[in-house]
């Protein structure tokens, strides 16, 4: 007698970085899913495949994975914990799901553990503190660098251009103000002895050198002046 397989979909994730690594992530962790649903006795019946920061609560991919495995009594195959995330607002949402909820790295055909799963969330969001806290320490002393090399380093992080490094780096946005101020300062004491007098030219100067405001803006009169007013 044929054994009726059991009803089951696929959730995999990856991040937003534009790494060859995480570009074929979705790829090796549905194949890993798919080999763990055929041991363990499982019909694929839908793929939900989502590229969104695990530090987000709210994503759309999982919510409507967890809504099919509802619907049809079924459960969701993940590759690993921290696929479902990176952040501890999950716990609530998912308690009530854990039944439908199976990791394939654990090998059993069982759903996790709620302390497990904590732990588990719990780990991914300190590695990911860690990792943006490393990241963020690497750019601040790159900008502390006025130096050609410092500024390419710095474009160089998967960010494309110096001004969408810029614009678009979140640890640009939080930069201590003190700090940033009294670089900025510094540079324009600099330029004021080479004899650039007034706030446009120490501006332009600045802008030419790739140097942003900590917002990713060009200088203009009016931010300077606030600068070197601090």
């Amino acid at each position: 007698m044929e054994k009726t397989l059991k009803p089951s979909c696929i959730y995999v994730r990856r991040s937003l970085s534009s790494s060859t690594k995480q570009q074929n992530s979705l790829k090796v962790g549905e194949a890993i899913c798919r080999q763990w649903a055929d041991r363990n006795g499982y019909e694929v019946g839908e793929t939900y495949r989502e590229s969104m920061s695990g530090r987000k609560a709210d994503r759309p991919g999982l919510e409507a994975a967890l809504a099919w495995a509802d619907l049809n009594d079924g459960v969701v195959i993940i590759e690993k914990a921290d696929r479902l995330g990176r952040t501890m607002d999950l716990i609530g949402k998912l308690e009530a799901h854990l039944p439908r909820i199976r990791i394939a790295s654990m090998g059993e055909d069982k759903s996790p553990d709620f302390l497990m799963l904590s732990m588990q969330l719990l780990i991914s969001t300190m590695e990911s503190r860690a990792n943006s806290q490393r990241v963020a320490a690497v750019h601040a002393y790159l900008r502390s660098q006025d130096t050609d090399e410092a500024r390419a380093s710095l474009a160089s992080w998967g960010r494309g251009s110096k001004d969408v490094a810029w614009k678009h780096s979140e640890e640009t946005r939080t930069y201590n103000a003190s700090t940033f101020n009294s670089r900025i300062q510094g540079i324009c004491d600099d330029l004021h002895k080479a004899g650039y007098l007034t706030l446009n030219e120490k501006a332009a100067k600045l802008n030419e050198r790739g140097h942003k405001t900590r917002r990713g803006s060009n200088f203009t009169k009016q931010t300077l002046y606030r600068i070197l007013k601090y």
